[in-house]
This record gives structure tokens, C-alpha cells and sequence, in this order.
């Protein structure tokens, strides 16, 4: 028993050591092959019925700590889960372009052409897990946080519907953004999650399908290496559509 309980204890230790931040490789000349030429047209994500979870996890052991009991605020929770969501729908389609494939906006004003694919997003689910650093690092999780992103996806090309198998996509991030006693840091960072855009203006979760946001080039949070690995997933099976 004691045996076993060490051994689980040395995997926790091993993996909390080795946590390297996620980096989505670039698409392979295959792929971007398949893609080439291919135009998209999305309004963006919704998140309709979406599974939307922050857990924050405290210890060696990883002991879950719920918000009353000095966990993670559920308004933070809350705020961070709204931030991520946005933050992975610019993400997904920020990763579709940069697999060759071109992505436009689809509103009044611009007309898709023939051949073109028309794609509707939703967030399935968006899962943050948090693995606090202790008090200086005395009894940490491991420092890092975690996120698992699904989306389901339809494309419709010349009045055909094609159902894409759902993609997922997880990624980690090291160094926890809170610790124990303290929450000005995640306060923050919260605050900067969703901050990447494109000339002021990206793909988003609201009704126009695009919002606009301040620059933050130094916002790292792992929902965006999740959600671009679920949309180099995604491109795949858009690659196979003629």
C-alpha cells in the first residue's frame, strides 16, 4: 500500500517537472497542399449548451479546492471561462489560416463564391485546469494550468452539408496564474486572456461574429495552444471535402 502510494506520489513529482509549454507545430506541406486554394466563410463560434469548467487544484496530491474554502473565486471562474471562450474562438480560426486555408467573415456584405466553404462553429466545451504553486513553492501542484477544447463543426459547400467529426485539442501552460492567499495575479491575467486580435478586430462568441479588443501580445493561456491543435484537426477533414 505505502508502496503504491510513493509510486503515484514520484509520477506527480516526474510529471510536474517535465511541463513544457504547448506549441502547435506548423501544418505539414501535405496538408496545407490539400487546403490550398480553399476559401472559408465563418460568422464565428457560439457556444451553445457548452461544458464550461474551471477546477483548481491545491498540493502534491492535487486535492481539488472548491471556492469557499480558498479556491479560486467563482466570480473569477466565471470570468476567466467568458475570456477563454473568445480567446479560443479567434484562436481556431487564427490556426485554420495559418494552414493555408483562407478565412473570410460571412456578413451581408460579402458574398461567398462558388466552391467556397461555408463553416458554423460551435464550442462544445472548454475545460481550465489550474495546479497552483504553493506557498514559494512548499506543497505545489506542479505550476502550470491546463485547457481541453471541443468544437462541432458543419460545413456546407454549394448547398451540401457535411458533418465534421467534433475536434478536440488540449494544451498546458507553465506557471500557475494564482497561488494561495492571493488573487490580484489572476485578477489580471484574467483580464488579458482574450487579448490577441487582428487589426483591432477577430473572430468571437457574439451575435455579429467579430469583436473588438486592445492589443496584449504577452497574454499566455492554454486554451489558445488547445484550441489551435483542434483546429489543425479540423483542417484535415476540411482538406477532404471537394
Amino acid at each position: 500500500m505505502k508502496i503504491g502510494f510513493l509510486f503515484s506520489l514520484l509520477l506527480i513529482l516526474t510529471s510536474c517537472a517535465n511541463i513544457k509549454d504547448t506549441v502547435v507545430p506548423p501544418a505539414d506541406t501535405e496538408l496545407r497542399s490539400g487546403l490550398s486554394g480553399k476559401v472559408i466563410y465563418s460568422e464565428g463560434c457560439t457556444y451553445n449548451d457548452a461544458y464550461l469548467k474551471v477546477s483548481h487544484y491545491q498540493g502534491i496530491l492535487r486535492i481539488p479546492t472548491p471556492s469557499y474554502f480558498g479556491g479560486f473565486p467563482k466570480s473569477e471562474r466565471e470570468k476567466m471561462l467568458q475570456l477563454s471562450v473568445q480567446s479560443a474562438a479567434f484562436a481556431f480560426f487564427s490556426q485554420l489560416q495559418q494552414t493555408g486555408v483562407t478565412v473570410r467573415l460571412l456578413s451581408a456584405d460579402n458574398v461567398p463564391e462558388v466552391g467556397s466553404i461555408m463553416l458554423k462553429c460551435n464550442i462544445s466545451k472548454i475545460r481550465i485546469g489550474i495546479y497552483d504553486d504553493g506557498w514559494s513553492g512548499y506543497g505545489s501542484a506542479g505550476d502550470f494550468w491546463e485547457a481541453e477544447t471541443e468544437f462541432n463543426l458543419k460545413a456546407y459547400v454549394s448547398g451540401r452539408e457535411y458533418s465534421l467529426t467534433p475536434v478536440t485539442g488540449k494544451g498546458q501552460i507553465k506557471h500557475a496564474p494564482i497561488s494561495p492567499g492571493s488573487f490580484l495575479d489572476a485578477v489580471i491575467l484574467s483580464a488579458k486572456i482574450a487579448t490577441s486580435a487582428i487589426n483591432g478586430s477577430m473572430f468571437g462568441v457574439v451575435k455579429e461574429g467579430f469583436i473588438d479588443y486592445e492589443i496584449d501580445n504577452d497574454a499566455k493561456s492554454p486554451v489558445e495552444p488547445a484550441a489551435g491543435l483542434a483546429a489543425v484537426e479540423a483542417a484535415k477533414q476540411l482538406a477532404l471535402i471537394k
